[in-house]
């Protein structure tokens, strides 16, 4: 902890001692400031933990240069503390976290390598990653994972060892690491594969999943959009939905068309409805109960392809 010079506040008068003691509590001065003041003891506040520990391994509330104000820490999520000052000799404590980027499926043409970032956005580090790559439903076996390679991996599962340091971490000047990925198919024909990549750490709390979408190079992946074409939708009465909206992505003649539609209740109360008809570009449902629902659409183009990322709708159901 930083040394306070005292000397100064020890010559003010008892009035002057009075005024600085009372705006001390007010912002959280440290116990020794108090003292200093001649604040009594049981007038000392409760002061928040600013989530540093120090060298030594004791809790450092950690006082600023502008006169040894608290940071206020707080719990953030995953169980990871506020990184709070940078300075000191404090270190930062909490679980890595780990984000990929981008966020979003990784899309690859045939064949084609593109890089996923993984970033440690904690304190800890990560010394090491195991990747494993499953098709859809999980499975590591699949034929249709020998299409996707990752640098430095012979295997799949594999372990590699890079070290991630934690972004909150004052001495972290990396905090990520990129994994190059390949798709290769050989096959002519329209086809669409949808891998997973799950990268899991030593430390439960910290993992993370990106989506692997591999496509001939001749298709582009369709967009679903849906619209709500009821308004006020009420108990009892039809709702309907449309998803003409859709953009159908290409094929290898250019634009493509869109040939199915999958509608989808993502939530709703109970007892769910269902839909009017499916496969086609307008449906409805007859809700049975008042709430808000979530409607999800997928569509396939004429190339074969599939949406990967669902479009969604919310809207309230009146009574």
């Amino acid at each position: 902890m930083r040394r306070v010079n005292l000397s100064l506040l020890l010559l003010l008068s008892p009035t002057a001692r009075k005024f600085q003691c009372d705006g001390a509590i007010r912002r959280g001065l440290a116990a020794l400031l108090l003292a200093g003041l001649g604040c009594g003891p049981q007038s000392l506040p409760v002061l928040p933990d600013a989530g540093f520990a120090a060298a030594d391994g004791s809790t450092d509330a950690g006082a600023t240069d502008a006169g040894g104000l608290v940071q206020d820490g707080g719990v953030r999520d995953g169980g990871g503390l506020d990184a709070g000052p940078r300075d000191g000799g404090l270190r930062c404590v909490g679980p890595p976290r780990l984000e990929l980027e981008p966020v979003e499926p990784l899309v690859f043409a045939t064949p084609s390598t593109q890089a996923l970032t993984v970033r440690n956005t904690g304190c800890e580090p990560v010394e090491a990653v195991d990747l494993e790559v499953t098709d859809t439903e999980g499975s590591a076996m699949a034929p249709v994972l020998e299409r996707f390679g990752i640098e430095g991996c012979p295997t799949n599962p594999c372990r590699v060892d890079a070290r991630i340091c934690g972004a909150e971490d004052p001495d972290c000047a990396d905090p990520a690491a990129t994994l190059d990925i390949t798709y290769t198919n050989p096959d002519p024909a329209p086809v669409q594969d949808i891998v997973r990549l799950r990268i899991v750490t030593a430390d439960a709390r910290a993992g993370a999943t990106a989506q692997l979408v591999g496509l001939n190079a001749s298709c582009t992946l369709p967009t679903p959009k849906l619209r709500l074409e009821t308004f006020e939708p009420r108990i009892g009465a039809p709702v309907a939905l449309n998803g003409d909206d859709s953009r159908p992505g290409t094929g290898p003649t250019g634009t493509s068309t869109i040939v199915d539609y999958r509608w989808r209740m993502v939530f709703a109360p109970p007892p769910v409805s269902s839909f009017s008809m499916q496969g086609q570009a307008t449906t409805s449902f007859t809700p049975a109960k008042d709430g808000v629902f979530f409607i999800g659409l997928d569509v396939t183009n004429a190339c074969g392809v599939t949406s990967v990322t669902p479009g969604l709708l919310m809207f309230p159901v009146l009574p």
